[in-house]
């Protein structure tokens, strides 16, 4: 958040819409990121627990 900090008195529409969209997308990223993360998690929690039955 601190980056945006900069910004946050920008007037030009151009620089407005491109600072959302990059916003957009580093949260897509993110969220990306944590599902996979959360698939890794799941797909090794399966495999331990089949190993157990």
């Amino acid at each position: 958040m601190k980056h945006f900090e900069g910004h946050k008195y920008e007037t030009d529409p151009r620089d407005i819409d491109y600072l959302i969209n990059k916003g957009y997308n580093n949260l897509e990223w993110v969220i990306k990121k944590y599902n996979a993360t959360e698939d890794t998690e799941d797909n090794n929690n399966t495999a331990s627990t089949s190993r157990t039955k």
